[in-house]
């Protein structure tokens, strides 16, 4: 019967934690293990390399939609032939 409490106060205490967590963050700053916040630091890209980047990111995208297409058509068939065999 005790059970339940422990889980209620750990969940409380998670909470306020989290709480915590979203007060102190900031968008660009890291904090590191024994150390105070450090801005992180991000190298320029050239137009090249942003451009290189979009055209991998489109490639990736493309093949997840397509492994996405495949695996719902197959998921399909795969049920289609179950309701017949159990339909027949």
């Amino acid at each position: 019967m005790g059970a339940g409490i422990g889980f209620v106060k750990s969940g409380q205490q998670s909470a306020n934690q989290n709480r915590d967590y979203l007060k102190n963050r900031s968008n660009f700053s890291q904090k590191g293990p024994g150390s105070s916040r450090t801005k992180l630091t991000f190298k320029e890209a050239s137009p090249e390399e942003l451009e290189a980047r979009r055209v991998k990111l489109r490639e990736q995208k493309h093949k997840a939609i397509k492994k996405q297409i495949f695996l719902g058509i197959l998921l399909s068939l795969v049920l289609l032939g179950l309701i017949w065999y159990l339909l027949s």
